[in-house]
């Protein structure tokens, strides 16, 4: 199953589609990750506007596991950013 899972993904590619996020984003890559490599990961980020790119020295591909803590950093700040954002539209 996985193998089918990952031949389908193989042949997918949702790059064009990236144009059309609006939404506050962060890209988040290591700069280790041999299996998506930080050219791809600022590839992404430019294509989506005004996404904020974050590359962390010596993640690799589990940078989730790896570096928890920076990645939760990061998502943190994007939420209080947004929350910031959203709460002076409304004053």
């Amino acid at each position: 199953g996985l193998a089918a899972i990952v031949g389908a993904l193989d042949n997918l590619d949702l790059r064009p589609m990236l144009g059309r996020i609006t939404c506050p984003t962060l890209v988040i890559g290591g700069d280790a990750d041999l299996t998506f490599p930080v050219a791809q990961t600022r590839d992404l980020a430019a294509r989506i506007a005004g996404a904020r790119l974050v590359v962390i020295p010596g993640g690799s591909h589990g940078l989730v596991l790896e570096h928890a803590q920076a990645v939760a950093e990061q998502i943190a700040g994007l939420v209080d950013e947004v929350e910031r954002s959203h709460a002076g539209a409304q004053a």
